[in-house]
């Protein structure tokens, strides 16, 4: 599952018949090559028994806990993870196939462990002495 250790939350989500769990932790078995990749995420294919397997890898750097987001509940699930104490940067990924869909600029002030909150449309994402705001 993980090179390191899981120390923050993970978050789990949806797709079809199968369930999702994303972690901050350097993934062992990554489908992607190279190096860098933070953000793991295990497939466990629904079945008797259940198969578990790693599903995709993100590349980022530092140590944020993950969130997921659906436009419904359940369709196009999104994890996003700060690269907190690393590159500092909100990093989305389609949660189906680990497609980065966006990188953030820099944020100032970001600290490990810390997760995301998520309304209806925004993800707030508290720092030293300011909160940001993404819309999507």
């Amino acid at each position: 599952m993980s090179q390191s250790s899981i120390v923050t939350s993970p978050t789990a989500y949806r797709v079809g018949d199968d369930v999702f769990v994303a972690f901050q932790a350097s993934g062992a078995n990554c489908p992607q090559p190279g190096r860098g990749h933070d953000l793991t995420v295990l497939k466990i294919a629904a079945g008797s028994p259940p198969a578990m397997a790693t599903a995709w890898c993100g590349a980022l750097r530092g140590r944020g806990s993950p969130v997921a987001t659906t436009t419904d509940g359940d369709s196009n699930p999104i994890v996003w993870i700060v690269g907190a104490e690393g590159d500092n940067r909100l990093h989305a990924f389609r949660g189906d196939t680990g497609e980065p869909i966006f990188v953030s600029e820099p944020l100032s002030g970001l600290r490990r462990f810390q997760t995301l909150i998520a309304t209806q449309d925004r993800l707030y994402v508290g720092a030293d002495g300011r909160i940001y705001a993404f819309h999507f």
